[in-house]
């Protein structure tokens, strides 16, 4: 009885080791939901569900504007990329929020521009707004000159970063079941 004990104890306290939840320091194989909003923060144009793998989560085509924009989301970045001439309308809010649907992402903690191409003027990180959970591009501001076929921006998102096990952790776990094991080697020889 003592020994199905230990043995029970043992492979409980592994397995909990083994499967503690940890927050990805990444958007890649999390969702997200992007919200289009326009004229106020408020108010949502358009609502998407993306699945961030290594494919374009909104391709040309699929936004409800029509074919000017795909939005791709990688492990820490945000690409737009233009197909067409785009016009954004200038109005106090005219942009995307990205927020982590399912609260396993670790916390944001950061948000800047990263590259933009030559055709694309007048972002700046005014533009930009974050919090721990959701990240915003705003590209109706005034001074925001509007892309053509080609363009990109690259926004570049910073995380807290993923908690690793120390490995003083891991070696009192593991002193703990060696400790169990050779405890229940001597209760098998009684």
């Amino acid at each position: 009885m003592v020994k199905k004990f230990f043995l029970v104890l043992s492979l409980v306290l592994v397995i909990i080791t083994l499967n503690l939840s940890q927050a990805s320091a990444s958007f890649m194989g999390n969702t997200l939901t992007a919200d289009w909003l326009y004229q106020t923060t408020g108010n949502i144009l358009q609502s998407y569900t993306l699945n961030v793998g290594s494919d374009v989560e909104l391709p040309f085509g699929s936004i409800a504007s029509g074919p000017l924009i795909s939005i791709d989301v990688g492990d820490d970045f945000v690409l737009f990329s233009w197909n067409d001439d785009a016009n954004w309308q200038s109005t106090d809010v005219n942009g995307f929020r990205f927020t982590d649907t399912d609260g396993t992402i670790a916390d944001i903690t950061g948000y800047s521009i990263g590259e933009v191409s030559a055709g694309i003027t007048g972002l700046d990180t005014s533009d930009l707004s974050f919090t721990s959970e959701s990240v915003f591009g705003n590209f109706g501001t005034s001074s925001f000159v509007n892309g053509n076929a080609g363009d990109y921006i690259r926004l570049d998102v910073d995380f807290e970063p993923a908690q690793v096990p120390e490995p003083a952790t891991m070696l009192l776990l593991g002193s703990g079941l060696l400790g169990l094991a050779v405890f229940g080697r001597k209760l098998r020889k009684r």
